[in-house]
Formats: C-alpha cells, structure tokens, sequence
C-alpha cells in the first residue's frame, strides 16, 4: 500500500468527496464513514471497514440498517444468556445429586455406629492401619471425629442451597431425573429440620438416635434385675460432649489429617 501511496491518495479523496456527496443528498440513510490516509494505514486487518457488508451485501438489511444490526447484537446477546442459564441448570442439578449421595452415604455410616460391621464404609475407616493401637471404642470414637464435620458441612451446604438449587431448578429447562433428585433432596432437608433446628449440621443427636434405639432393643433383651440398672449405660463409650478432646490424647493430629483425608476420598 505504501508503495503505491500516490494512488491510493487520489483514489481515497474519491472516496471520501462520494460519501460526502451522498450524505448531503440523503442525510437520513446509513453511510460509510469518511477516512483519512493516516487513519487507514492504522487500520487493523479486522476492522469493520474492510468488510462492512455496503458493497459485498448492499442489498441486506444488515448491512445499512443500524437498527438491524443493534438487533442482530442483542439477539447474539440473549442467545448466550439463554445457553449460560441452560448450564447453570445442569450444573445446580449435579450439585444436587453430588450433596444428594453424600449425604446418603454419610448418613449410612451414621447409622451404622450401633452395629459397626455392617457397614462397609465404616469398617474401612475402622480397620484403618492408623487405628489399630486404639480399642474397639477408641476407633468408633476417632470414626464420629471424621464423619461429624463431613456430615456438618453437607448438611450446612443443603440448607443453605436449598431456596435457591428448588428455584433454579423451577426456572430452567427440565431434565429427566428432575423428579428424583428433587425428591430425594426434599426427604433429606425435611429429616434436617429437627436433629438441625438449634445447632445447624451438628450428628451427635442424629448419633444418640440410633445408639438409643439400639439400647433400646437390647435393653427389652437383657434381664430386668436392680444390678443391671444403669451398668452398661456407664460402660458406654466416652461422653459425646467431650470425645473430640480425648481423641486428640489418642491419636496424633496428623494421623488423625491422613486418616480424615483418606475416609473423605473413600466416601
């Protein structure tokens, strides 16, 4: 271009003397913008005026009209709104599903302190090479240590997605196991509300539940006599309020973050 300046000048004053001439005719229509030489040597290979449609597609709307065209940009614009809140939607539903599982999990683990080897997930943590030096209660003890905050921060998250996971859920384009997962995720947030209502994600009543149930049973088991009254509730492991602190005199911390890590990872 630079070597043929010369040219390119004269042919560019043409240019711009026409877009003049134009616009004082029809003042109202779309029009090319003048430019200078300076101005178009700048230009970058990309620049609309390289490639404005006005003389390859003089005939479309697009081309000319500025109205079209703001019109063209919003349709583009509400298009990709339209996609990112169709996958906001798929992305709130396997964020449901995920809380969904975990917590069905860690509540079989829960359940399964009253009768430990039934449950393989919670025998896996049991059986942990890292508790063998503790006794049968110590290592259930270090298991509601691991499974209480996983089980916390499950439940915290629910309730705190909740209004928000039903509503999007409600407001974007329906999937094929919508039914499911809303079902499963509702039944869990209703058997929240009450071992929840005072301390938001805490087990230990959840725990006592089950442990009760089972004393239950075996108490309607075990012979009524004065002498039996009251023994083995003694015997029965260490305080709930206090088993955190007297798992730290057991188990190292460190060992206690291995383990943690791992029985999350297996969970």
């Amino acid at each position: 271009m630079r070597r043929r300046a010369k040219g390119l000048q004269k042919v560019l004053k043409e240019y711009n003397k026409r877009i003049e001439d134009y616009v004082r005719e029809f003042p109202s229509r779309a029009h090319p913008r003048v430019i200078e030489y300076g101005q178009l040597m700048q230009l970058e290979p990309d620049d609309p005026f390289w490639n404005d449609g006005m003389f390859t597609n003089q005939n479309k709307p697009w081309a000319v009209d500025p109205n079209t065209q703001k019109g063209i940009r919003h349709l583009a614009s509400l298009n990709r709104g339209i996609e990112e809140k169709r996958r906001i939607g798929w992305e709130v539903r396997r964020t449901m599903r995920w809380a969904v599982d975990q917590h069905s999990k860690l509540r079989q683990i829960i359940d399964a302190f009253a009768n430990p080897i039934e449950c393989p997930q919670l025998a896996v943590v049991l059986n942990h090479p890292i508790l063998q030096s503790l006794d049968e209660t110590g290592r259930i003890t270090a298991a509601k240590a691991l499974i209480h905050p996983a089980y916390m921060k499950v439940t915290n998250n629910q309730i705190i997605w909740n209004d928000f996971c039903n509503r999007l859920v409600h407001d974007t384009a329906s999937q094929l196991d919508d039914q499911e997962i809303c079902t499963a995720w509702s039944d869990q947030i209703f058997s929240l509300r009450f071992p929840l209502s005072q301390i938001p994600g805490n087990i230990d009543n959840l725990i006592n539940d089950v442990e009760n149930e089972q004393d239950q049973a075996n108490h309607n088991q075990r012979d009524h006599s004065p002498g039996h009254i009251g023994e083995d509730e003694e015997e029965e492991g260490l305080d709930d309020e206090n088993y955190r602190q007297e798992l730290e005199q057991l188990v190292n911390r460190d060992m206690l973050d291995e383990l943690a890590n791992e029985a999350h990872n297996d969970v």
